[in-house]
């Protein structure tokens, strides 16, 4: 825009010296110091100084523009890359905490298999009826209730074992088109929705558990071959095994010699 108003200009006063005669030329010189010419002159410089300014001015306007695109696009890409690195790790956090759910559950149901094998079972035909009642109360219906939220999980359980990481590390999709994380947590949630009524049978044996620190007393104080026989094999069957978890029996743990509410 400046160029093309130093054009208009400078053409403005070449049209004017042109118009005037070679005796009004020299007058014009003689008492305006160079008329006409001089003026053409004197604006050209001061045009191509302006002009020089303001193409600098623009450069620098233009170089502050692409710093400043530059530093923006730099920023949206550090947004991105942390963005993409905060879902990844709620991706894996996310598939800890199934797979923790799980592996808890497991756990949890073998030690009730091996009170219920080792403890409940074999002590029902050597302590009496109101003593095994009071120590074990309804610890067999709740490994059937586990057992039954066993069966149901397995889907969960199975697509995690076969889970594997594709090419985006983030991808939460298992092997041969297995369920997400995200499905097996509907899995896990909908097995525990099915059957949380029945966990209400925690309320009778937690109620029933103020009664087993006395069965315990008075077993110890019995010391009864056949009850030492049958838990002593429980023990050497428990340290015989990967595990070094003692098995709780009913709130209470076998130690050699004795019972205890440990």
């Amino acid at each position: 825009l400046a160029g093309k108003a130093i054009m208009r200009r400078a053409s403005s006063l070449m049209r004017a010296g042109e118009r005037l005669k070679p005796s009004q030329l020299k007058a014009r010189q003689k008492t305006a110091g160079g008329g006409a010419n001089d003026d053409f002159l004197s604006f050209v410089t001061g045009a191509h100084t302006e002009l020089k300014e303001a193409l600098a001015a623009e450069r620098e306007a233009m170089l502050r523009i692409s710093l400043e695109m530059a530093a923006r696009a730099e920023a949206e890409a550090a947004s991105a890359a942390s963005a993409a690195s905060a879902a990844e790790t709620r991706a894996r956090n996310f598939r800890e905490l199934i797979d923790e759910i799980l592996a808890t559950e497991a756990t949890y149901l073998a030690d009730l298999r091996f009170v219920v094998s080792r403890f409940c079972v074999p002590l029902r035909d050597v302590l009496e009826p109101r003593q095994h009642n009071l120590l074990f109360c309804n610890v067999q219906a709740l490994e059937n209730l586990h057992a039954k939220l066993e069966g149901d999980l397995a889907p969960a359980a199975a697509d995690g074992e076969a889970s594997t990481r594709g090419d985006d590390e983030t991808s939460t999709r298992t092997e041969g088109g297995g369920r997400s994380d995200e499905e097996r947590a509907e899995v896990i949630a909908k097995a525990f929705h099915t059957l949380a009524p029945f966990f209400k049978m925690y309320a009778f044996y937690s109620a029933n558990y103020s009664n087993v620190p006395q069965v315990l007393a008075k077993l110890t104080e019995a010391a009864d071959p056949k009850v030492e026989e049958i838990l002593g094999a429980a023990e050497e069957r428990n340290t015989s095994t990967s595990s070094k978890k003692r098995p709780h029996c009913a709130g209470g743990v076998w130690k050699r010699g004795g019972l205890s509410t440990e």
